[in-house]
């Protein structure tokens, strides 16, 4: 008798509506629908030392810990800008005082542009359904759709003129890229490519990635084998000072 209450109850209590939450982070029902879905699909970063350990029996190692110093992509996009313009010019046989007064100037081109014409993203990021106001966060905010910025590059013509040649033209169609002249951004990232391969070392990665950006929507075949490009330049031995290989592998 004893043994049947209790089997009862062991059925009455697993057939019971009761609430179980699972651990982690509560993710909104329609994230599959905000356009980053590829993202699940994506493989969690392994570690080498921690997968040795557990193929050979051994305990769990901690991984490595992340650096607390880490930069922002904008930082890190600028420091191997300048880095690659200094090298390029001390390559042409500049002054160091040259170089200097080049590469201050061309820094703040380039840190001007990036305040003022936010960079696209082809890939919207998903929406925030936590978000407690829909209001722009200052400055962080992502750009409106729809709205063009404007950067008049006029006035900078001079220092262009003056940069190697693959510079010039990586900045000019970044600047077009920006300000919503996809076409003309893409026919000067082109021009580039075009350059003899001695002119064009510190920017044929940049170019190819993000003229595979550029046509992402409107020529996907296109997009695909300038993704490849960029890891065969790299192959190739042209610089990809921003590690562009590893994000054109995984579009």
């Amino acid at each position: 008798m004893r043994s049947r209450v209790l089997t009862a109850s062991l059925v009455a209590f697993l057939l019971s509506p009761t609430y179980s939450g699972a651990c982690g982070p509560f993710f909104p029902v329609a994230y599959l629908a905000y356009g980053e879905e590829v993202n699940i699909l994506q493989m969690p970063q392994p570690y080498f030392s921690v997968e040795l350990a557990l193929s050979l029996g051994q305990p769990r190692p901690n991984p490595p810990a992340w650096p607390r110093d880490v930069k922002s992509s904008r930082e890190r996009t600028l420091e191997a800008d300048i880095a690659d313009l200094n090298a390029a010019l001390a390559k042409r046989g500049d002054s160091a005082e040259r170089i200097e007064e080049l590469a201050k100037r061309y820094l703040e081109l380039r840190t001007a542009m990036d305040k003022q014409c936010a960079l696209p993203r082809v890939v919207p990021p998903p929406p925030n359904p936590y978000a407690v106001s829909s209001e722009p966060a200052g400055d962080t905010a992502p750009q409106q759709p729809n709205t063009v910025a404007s950067f008049d590059l006029t006035p900078l013509n001079a220092l262009l003129n003056e940069l190697p040649a693959e510079f010039e033209l990586y900045v000019r169609g970044a600047h077009a890229y920006r300000t919503g002249d996809k076409a003309k951004a893409v026919a000067l990232w082109e021009s580039l490519l075009a350059l003899p391969t001695k002119e064009r070392h510190y920017r044929s990665t940049w170019a190819a990635y993000m003229l595979a950006k550029a046509l992402h929507d409107s020529d996907p075949e296109q997009s695909l084998a300038n993704f490849k490009q960029v890891v065969e330049l790299t192959e190739a031995g042209f610089s990809d000072s921003l590690s562009l290989v590893p994000d054109s592998q995984n579009w």
